[in-house]
């Protein structure tokens, strides 16, 4: 057992999947795996300031971008992330539903009153 409080594991795992989103999805998202497409992804995102996706149609685009968003923003302090798609409906009822749902799995509070 550790004598860590619940935030500062939190903290430290989160300071362990700064550079690793399938981790970042395994651990705290609870989802699963990415595929090997999805993972070239995840490299490119790490590595790069710009990553483009050319893909099809039901590959896993929204599933990926949903993890990766949220990814972004609990290991990057103060960070920001703008979310454009080719129309506000599109956002909407697939984009941010996608990120409705990878929040369902979460293993951590989001917000907490206490």
């Amino acid at each position: 057992m550790s004598n860590c409080d619940p935030m500062d594991e939190m903290t430290i795992a989160l300071g362990i999947c700064q550079d690793q989103p399938d981790l970042f999805n395994d651990l705290f998202l609870n989802r699963p795996a990415y595929w090997s497409r999805q993972m070239d992804l995840c490299r490119s995102v790490v590595e790069y300031r710009t990553t483009v996706a050319y893909s099809g149609n039901m590959v896993g685009k929204d599933y990926w971008i949903a993890g990766i968003i949220i990814w972004w923003l609990l290991t990057r302090p103060d960070s920001l992330c703008i979310i454009t798609g080719p129309s506000q409906m599109v956002l909407g009822s697939v984009t941010f539903k996608e990120i409705r749902r990878c929040l369902d799995g979460r293993t951590f509070t989001v917000y907490s009153e206490d």
